[in-house]
């Protein structure tokens, strides 16, 4: 998962999680050297911080765009961009799984596994 570089310093980052931030709204305000300068140097970091987020919701601020593109790197590594096709192959999970379970039912025989489960 995509983890940006974190800007705030140890003692911000604890007094933060102290306050009840989520990890995810310390990596956003730690993302940026400007914000997280502020906030670092800033004697009441809490209110900072808050302001900060306040102005990530307003269109009108430069943190509103940085949130858009903090949102869109994080889905881009949640979610891949196109998902594999593995179809064939998990048929032939299937089908093996399939002969696994009539073994283990039929304890006593042992059927050969079909030739498409041994390849």
């Amino acid at each position: 998962m995509w983890t940006p570089k974190q800007y705030l310093s140890d003692e911000t980052l604890k007094t933060l999680r102290e306050a009840g931030f989520s990890e995810l709204k310390l990596e956003f305000l730690g993302w940026l050297s400007y914000t997280a300068k502020a906030i670092n140097n800033s004697r009441n970091p809490v209110k900072s911080a808050h302001t900060c987020l306040a102005k990530a919701q307003d269109p009108d601020e430069n943190l509103y765009k940085m949130f858009a593109l903090f949102t869109k790197n994080k889905k881009e590594y949640v979610r891949p961009k196109e998902r594999a096709d593995h179809d064939a192959i998990d048929q032939e999970f299937n089908r093996l799984e399939k002969w696994i379970r009539q073994v283990e039912e039929d304890a006593g025989e042992r059927p050969e596994p079909p030739e498409e489960a041994l390849m």
